[in-house]
């Protein structure tokens, strides 16, 4: 087994990024979508959809021959999400402490 080095890790991480981006746009459609009140009343909730979504659009990949890939990705992507949850704090601004804003001035650094 070989270890990664960064040029690998700043590819996953961008193809991460790009994914996180694609998903936001989906789910940000079905949420304005539902607030428009487009859905039925008993529309199943927007994860449900999403998962389903998913997975029809992703069929193609589990007809690749072996499944070792999806697997690898699927164990890589879940040990990703945890170091995020575990190392990735999100404060709510409200709480943050304010800090005074100076002025810029121009060439200043």
């Amino acid at each position: 087994m070989t270890s990664s080095g960064p040029d690998t890790l700043d590819a996953f991480v961008e193809q991460l990024v790009e994914t996180s981006f694609t998903l936001i746009t989906i789910v940000e459609a079905m949420i304005r979508f539902h607030e428009r009140g487009s859905s039925s009343a008993d529309a199943p909730p927007i994860p449900d959809v999403l998962r389903d979504l998913l997975a029809s659009a992703l069929t193609p990949l589990s007809k690749r021959p072996g499944d070792e890939a999806l697997t690898a990705a699927t164990r890589v992507l879940g040990d990703a999400t945890d170091l995020m949850c575990s190392d990735i704090y999100i404060v709510d601004p409200s709480r943050a402490p304010r800090r005074e804003r100076h002025a810029r001035t121009r060439g200043a650094h």
